[in-house]
């Protein structure tokens, strides 16, 4: 198996895989706007821009369950 997969990832480039219309959140936006575009869309993460455009980081399903974890 792991050689199948050598196989194929050594012919493989991310722009085949990569997601093209991607889903993004400005840093401006409160926490449970990005929630609920990540439950949404059924997605784990996003990108966060500033008004440019730039990216900045990135938000996750993770790092938000982390925070309400936290604030209990």
């Amino acid at each position: 198996m792991v050689y199948i997969f050598s196989a194929c990832r050594a012919r493989s480039r991310l722009r085949e895989i990569m997601t093209k219309n991607v889903l993004t959140i400005l840093e401006g936006d409160s926490i449970e706007t990005a929630a609920r575009r990540m439950k949404d869309h059924d997605i784990s993460a996003l990108p966060v821009l500033n008004g440019e455009g730039k990216v900045l980081g990135m938000v996750t399903s993770d790092g938000i369950s982390r925070l309400f974890g936290a604030c209990r």
